[in-house]
């Protein structure tokens, strides 16, 4: 997801935002350790944390995770696809859903992981920190590239989905939310090649098992989307439009070509990054278990990435320092910062790693993006080209 504008930054790299409770406290629904909201000495907490030891990421922890610990971790067994298939129906729908191909085990500890960083106040995007999320990544590659028809890059804009019914339902915008406006990551030239080739692919990878209770996702196929090939169109561009009276919005879609997208724990769903798609809220029925997902976009290697925001080849993804993904985790929260509310606290602890965020020109607004959505005019139905 990329901007076409620089970022105005305030000294410590971070937009201005309003207080937010401290990213080390601890939820009112996790009786897990950390300073409580408020608590004498917080700030200092936060301020003297040494985010580059390895030892303050594993102490956060009671799972079996890793950092840099390459001999600790076998490589794991994924189950075979029949990719042929899978790339078939992309082509032919714009998106794919595989069977489960990761191991339980491995799910598991990715889960218990982002549980304990969630229960002191570190939101899922954290996961990142540890050997075992950029093992998965490695895991599913060639996947990935078989699908995609040839080698491909990873952009960094990767991050990490926990979602929570509680803090939805008190209005509370948090890192890891869901994004809930029907988008498009990019424009169908950037995630289409001249012969119909896959340039961009959306990968969202579910840690736990996805229900429509839970939060599954939810794409609008390409023969379904009148609009699928028109970048210039306005109903390209804005695929939702907020109606005149509020609380009615325009959608720029037929709501009969709707897929929901239940998954299992492991499995692959991916999407050409045009693709119309949202994911839902998680309701009270599924708030014991809320989705937890991984999501990532793959770049074939011959198109032409931000030369600002190089992608990562599959050669650096076990060779990243501590410092260097927290560089990375810091810029993905950067990159999708206008869906959610960056904690004061959190960007005290994070402006060491900030200026990485926010000083290229690519970083933190996508042109599809809610931001966009609330800004768009009170519109009827559009038929021509509002670009023309």
């Amino acid at each position: 997801r990329q901007a076409e504008h620089k970022e105005d930054a305030d000294s410590d790299g971070w937009d201005s935002e309003e207080e937010n409770p401290d990213p080390t406290s601890t939820p009112e629904e996790d009786a897990g350790s950390g300073p409580k909201k408020g608590s004498e000495g917080s700030e200092q907490i936060v301020e003297a944390l040494n985010l580059d030891d390895p030892k303050h990421w594993l102490d956060l922890i009671d799972a079996q995770l890793h950092i840099l610990d390459e001999a600790a971790i076998a490589a794991p067994v994924v189950e075979d696809l029949d990719t042929e298939a899978l790339r078939a129906h992309l082509l032919e729908h714009g998106y794919l859903q595989s069977t489960a191909v990761y191991p339980r085990p491995r799910l598991e500890a990715l889960m218990s992981g982002i549980r304990a960083l969630e229960g002191k106040g570190w939101p899922a995007v954290f996961i990142f920190m540890y050997d075992e999320a950029w093992h998965l990544i490695d895991g599913i590659w060639d996947h990935v590239e078989a699908i995609m028809g040839g080698p491909c890059v990873l952009e960094p804009s990767f991050t990490a989905f926990r979602l929570s019914h509680k803090k939805s339902a008190d209005g509370e915008k948090y890192i890891g939310n869901n994004f809930g406006l029907p988008h498009r990551d990019y424009s169908y030239a950037e995630a289409l090649a001249t012969d119909g080739s896959t340039q961009l692919l959306s990968v969202w990878f579910p840690l736990n098992d996805i229900t429509v209770d839970n939060g599954c996702m939810y794409v609008v196929p390409k023969e379904f989307d009148g609009n699928f090939e028109r970048d210039h169109a306005y109903e390209h561009k804005q695929v939702v439009t907020q109606g005149g009276v509020k609380g009615t919005e325009f959608l720029h879609f037929g709501l009969a070509g709707v897929r929901p997208l239940p998954a299992a724990a492991g499995s692959i769903l991916a999407w050409q990054s045009n693709v119309i798609h949202w994911g839902s809220s998680c309701s009270s029925r599924g708030a014991h278990d809320p989705r937890t997902s991984l999501a990532f976009v793959f770049r074939r290697d011959f198109s032409n990435p931000d030369p600002e925001c190089p992608p990562l080849r599959r050669d650096q993804l076990n060779t990243l320092t501590v410092s260097e993904r927290i560089r990375f985790v810091t810029r993905t929260i950067a990159y999708f910062k206008h869906w959610y509310t960056i904690p004061e606290a959190m960007k005290r602890a994070l402006s060491p790693y900030a200026a990485f965020a926010t000083t290229t020109g690519s970083v933190s607004e996508n042109r599809y993006s809610s931001e966009a959505y609330e800004a768009s005019p009170a519109a009827e139905p559009a038929t021509e080209n509002a670009y023309k």
